[in-house]
Parts: structure tokens; C-alpha cells; sequence
């Protein structure tokens, strides 16, 4: 039986122009292309049993803030191949909890952490070194591991703009994938190439996240939007496009000079729920 392009992980836009060009099974392509990525895409996926799903999920464990309210509430959610949203206001905590991350994720595994490496890509100017270095000691402190270095412990947390992704994570031991933040990246774009950039980079991210076993998280900003002349609320940018190509949806809130809040808006394995916690 003849596989048709449609069951292929092609956007709109490519199959339409594929089947205007008179391409409708995979071998009237197959006669023409011999590039990497189109014999890629004509695999056929590595089957997995449910149980070996399982298995790989509690082997890989969750990454921990080792702040005890934050983590119960996002148990299993931070995990290899989740594509998480932390969204809110400015100074609403959203970067602390990705630079704590990033320090976390190279703790050794006895300790809850991971022993790997992260990735920061920031657009909108927020990356403090000096804060990752007042972090780093602060772990330093509470595991009197006073043998390591705080410049190596900022050392595999990698600040860049990368294009090529996919090589960084052949040679490095990539557990954290941080994009903060979202919104400038596609507020510059039309409706038509919005969706078209968004459905790739979450397509590719999370292929890559699943191949590679790294978290994914996105920060995002909230807007103010209108029901009626009198009725105005505060959610997350982007719409709803963006919010069903998420796995996991935090929204995070400033309820005082010292305390947050951090509601559960979206997941897979758990129902809506909110914790307060601070930074200590």
C-alpha cells in the first residue's frame, strides 16, 4: 500500500504546494529527493510501549527549585520532552525560577539534580550573571561544597543565540532549554506567519527535546484583553494557538514584596491548582 503525503508531519502550506506540483504518495517524491531531512521525515517512528514510556519518564525524574511549594506543584512536569510555559508580569518572579533552574540542573543526581548542562536563549535583555552567581553560592552554602568552584558552576549554563541548535546538543549534555522570552520573538510577525513560526520551532523544539531528554521552558508575558466595554482581563500573550502547543501552563503572580503566586493553568497528568512560596 502506497503511503500518502498526508501522513507525513508537513505544515499546511507544504502539503498543498506538493499536491498542486502533482505529488501525492511519498514515492513521487522519493524518485526526486535524497536529501537528509526528507529521508527523515519518511522514517517511520520507533514504536514504544506505554510501560517503556513509564520507565524512561521515572528514570529521568522531574528537576526541582528545591523551593517545596513551587515543586509539588509542578511534580512530573518538568520532565524530558515537556514543552512548559511560565508566564506573568514583569517582576513577577518568571526569570528567578529559570536561573535557579539552570543552576539546579548540574547538581549531581544524589542531591536531585541532573548532571547535565543548560541552554539560555534570551531576548529581552533579562540574563544577570550576577544573579546566577548569587544563586550558585547560595547552593554552594547549603551543600558546604565549598571544593567547587562558583565559575564552574556557571560555566556549563550556555547564554546565546544559537541557530543550529541541534549541533549544540551532539556535543553537549543539554538537560535545560530555557527561551525567555517568546513574545518578542513573534509579536513583529503577521497572523499567517505567527502560526507558521510557531507551529515549527514547537514542532522542532520538542522532536529535539524527546531525542536529545531536555526540559523545555518558555517564558511568556501577559496581555489585557477586552470581553465587553467594561470587562477587561489579564492573560497570557500570543492567544490560543500558542496555548494548545504547550504541555504544562504556569502562571506566576506577585501578591506581595516577598510572596508569589503560582497557579497550574494547563497540564497533561494534573487538574488546575495554586500554591504560594517565596524566594528564600
Amino acid at each position: 500500500m502506497e503511503q500518502n503525503l498526508s501522513s507525513l508531519n508537513l505544515t499546511t502550506e507544504c502539503y498543498k504546494t506538493l499536491k498542486s506540483s502533482g505529488f501525492t504518495y511519498v514515492k513521487d517524491i522519493n524518485e526526486t529527493e535524497d536529501s537528509k531531512e526528507w529521508v527523515d521525515l519518511t522514517l517511520v517512528p520507533v514504536t514504544k510501549t506505554a510501560l517503556d514510556i513509564y520507565c524512561n519518564d521515572n528514570e529521568s525524574g522531574t528537576i526541582y527549585t528545591f523551593n517545596g511549594a513551587f515543586d509539588e506543584l509542578l511534580e512530573n512536569e518538568l520532565v524530558p520532552g515537556n514543552v512548559v510555559e511560565i508566564c506573568g508580569e514583569p517582576g513577577s518572579g518568571k526569570s528567578q525560577i529559570c536561573f535557579q533552574l539552570c543552576i539546579n540542573v548540574q547538581l549531581p543526581k544524589w542531591i536531585g539534580g541532573k548532571e547535565g548542562n543548560a541552554l539560555y536563549l534570551c531576548t529581552n535583555y533579562n540574563f544577570s550573571t550576577e544573579r546566577l552567581k548569587e544563586l550558585g553560592e547560595e547552593i554552594l552554602k547549603k551543600l558546604s561544597c565549598s571544593g567547587d568552584s562558583k565559575k564552574r558552576k556557571l560555566s556549563p549554563i550556555y547564554f546565546t543565540t544559537v541557530i543550529y541548535l541541534q549541533k549544540w546538543l551532539h556535543h553537549n549534555k543539554i538537560r535545560l532549554l530555557i527561551i525567555d522570552c517568546i513574545t518578542p520573538i513573534i509579536q513583529q510577525l503577521d497572523y499567517t506567519e505567527k502560526r507558521h513560526f510557531m507551529y515549527n520551532l514547537f514542532v522542532n523544539i520538542q522532536k529535539l527535546a524527546i531525542e536529545y531528554g531536555f526540559v523545555v521552558i518558555i517564558t511568556n508575558n501577559v496581555t489585557l484583553r477586552t470581553k465587553s466595554v467594561n470587562n477587561t482581563y489579564k492573560t497570557p500573550a500570543l492567544g490560543e494557538a500558542y496555548f494548545h502547543r504547550v504541555n504544562t501552563r504556569v502562571l506566576l503572580e506577585r501578591k506581595s514584596p516577598n510572596y508569589f503566586k503560582a497557579t497550574l493553568k494547563k497540564s497533561t497528568i494534573k487538574k488546575q491548582s495554586s500554591v504560594l512560596f517565596n524566594f528564600s
